[in-house]
């Protein structure tokens, strides 16, 4: 029996119940190599490391996310209250609505793996919402909650991605993942193309209303510990 090409074996991990996706795309990092795309290598590297902030995020990594806060007053407290979005000025609505996830496929894995989401704090968008839900009330924390629905999405985002680029690139050529260093198995003026747009053409499914959004993060995002803990090592910052 003759050793599986390439494509197959990453088709193969994608199809596994268990199958880990940092793994999917350290052989996608192999297979850029192979094919001599420099734009697909690109996506592997913000995929596995994370984007910076002066990349361009794919649209499949803008989320849709929900808003808590804590408000305190002399007497009383009331701690992560939905923030609804009527309440929220115009020009940060943006803001509140959905986030750009920036780190690497590894951290939304591992919030699957453990079963749990993550908090994000924004404490330098409180101002937004002083006086506004309860207006004698001091604003005490303020972030999105990353619900495990979100990372299970990202990464059905990636697989989905990278299984349809292999079966469309074993269409055009079997071979293509055997190939030897500056053959070119599939011809640039196919190939570039067809990364952008399995990787980079707009969804709408997974984020809404966010057409002027515009957002950078500094993030380690951390996980949730508890249902009432806001403790987390994570800014994400509007511009």
């Amino acid at each position: 029996m003759g050793r599986m090409s390439l494509l197959r074996e990453i088709q193969n991990d994608l199809a596994s119940a268990g199958g880990d996706v940092t793994t999917v795309l350290r052989k996608c990092k192999i297979l850029a190599s192979r094919l001599g795309s420099d734009e697909f290598a690109q996506w592997v590297d913000g995929e596995l490391n994370g984007y910076s902030p002066s990349q361009p995020t794919p649209p499949y990594r803008r989320l849709a996310i929900q808003y808590y806060a804590s408000f305190t007053n002399p007497v009383w407290q009331a701690t992560r209250q939905p923030v609804p979005l009527q309440l929220v000025p115009k020009e940060h609505r943006g803001s509140f609505e959905s986030i750009e996830f920036r780190e690497g496929i590894a951290k939304a894995d591992s919030f699957v793996r453990a079963g749990k989401g993550a908090l994000i704090e924004r404490p330098e968008l409180i101002f937004v919402l002083q006086g506004k839900m309860y207006p004698r009330w001091i604003v005490r924390q303020l972030g999105p909650r990353f619900l495990l629905s979100n990372s299970s999405s990202l990464l059905a985002a990636v697989k989905s991605r990278v299984l349809d680029f292999v079966l469309k690139i074993e269409t055009e050529n079997p071979n293509a993942g055997e190939a030897q260093p500056n053959s070119q198995p599939v011809p640039t003026e196919k190939l570039r193309p067809l990364v952008q747009n399995v990787f980079y053409a707009p969804v709408g499914n997974i984020a809404q209303n966010s057409d002027n959004l515009s957002q950078t993060a500094n993030i380690g995002i951390q996980t949730e510990t508890s249902p009432g803990s806001w403790r987390n090592s994570a800014i994400v910052s509007a511009n």
